[in-house]
């Protein structure tokens, strides 16, 4: 089976882009050596993508894909014509690895196809940990479908680390039951009718800002008038239902507008996005959708 990827937003590379030369180097400026820390160096672009403090230890990208891979060949994830995917972000300072897995498959209205997606985050830079986490993908979009009970399972703090398979093993068989228990609230919501105040109420969460639970006016409009959007299209498909309000959730995470400056770094607001919207979905909101 393949999966015809032409259509997603992601900035796809080959896996084996991801396993560039990185080296530590000395630090200088001005040609005159910094004691105390250390650079992550890629050659073959003439780019610093990390300063470190001298003692940290450099995993490099080979030395965790591969082992990840095998791990999940090892676990209860049936790996039969698994596809997988790489991003590369900030010049190789970040890589994200996505794996489907077709053979886990859920249809919550027929002919909607769900597969298990596993996505594996590391970074030269410390920025993010090394770590893993679940959703589902969407088949016809070529896009995420976050999980309201996912778990980031963290290998790291913040660098890389030597990845041991068997907690591999373990996080993955967390991830595929999560997976299953995610497929009846997806069948719920395929069901469940929504009205337009409801659309618009969701639309408002997308506003808040996190730290300050404030609103930004503009993010505001932008954000809420993209899912509207957004859920328009998809209830032409799937009705006047959460699930159509649902998806253009997830449709927001990757459609709504990248600020230029970020198109290099795509899959971290990405990540931020994701976070977002298993924040909404766990609302009173949402939750309360169908009650009235």
């Amino acid at each position: 089976m393949e999966q015809n990827l032409a259509t997603t937003p992601f900035n796809l590379v080959s896996s084996s882009t991801i396993y560039f030369s990185v080296k530590l180097s000395d630090l200088t400026v001005d040609n005159q050596p910094v004691e105390g820390f250390a650079a992550v160096y890629r050659p073959d672009i003439q780019k610093t993508l990390a300063i470190h403090r001298h003692g940290y230890n450099l995993v490099k990208n080979e030395d965790i894909y591969p082992n990840f891979e095998s791990a999940l060949h090892q676990s209860p994830i049936n790996t039969k014509n698994m596809i997988s995917f790489f991003e590369l972000c900030t010049d190789g300072a970040k890589t994200v690895g996505h794996y489907i897995f077709p053979e886990h498959c859920f249809e919550p209205i027929p002919g909607e196809k769900i597969y298990l997606h596993i996505k594996l985050v590391s970074t030269y830079d410390g920025s993010l940990p090394l770590s893993s986490t679940a959703s589902g993908w969407r088949a016809e979009t070529n896009t995420g479908i976050v999980l309201t009970n996912s778990i980031i399972h963290k290998y790291g703090k913040k660098s890389n680390r030597q990845i041991n398979p068997e907690t591999v093993i373990k996080n993955v068989t967390t991830d595929l039951n999560l997976f299953n228990q995610e497929a009846q609230l997806w069948e719920y919501w395929a069901h469940l009718p929504v009205t337009d105040e409801d659309v618009h109420d969701i639309g408002f969460l997308l506003c808040l800002v996190k730290k300050k639970r404030s609103v930004d006016t503009k993010y505001t409009n932008r954000a809420k008038f993209k899912l509207i959007e957004l859920y328009h299209i998809e209830r032409k498909k799937l009705g006047r239902t959460a699930w159509a309000l649902v998806n253009a959730l997830n449709l927001w995470v990757y459609c709504n507008q990248f600020r230029k400056d970020a198109l290099n770094n795509k899959a971290t607001t990405i990540l931020g996005r994701e976070s977002k919207v298993i924040d909404i979905l766990k609302h009173d909101k949402i939750l309360d959708l169908g009650q009235s």
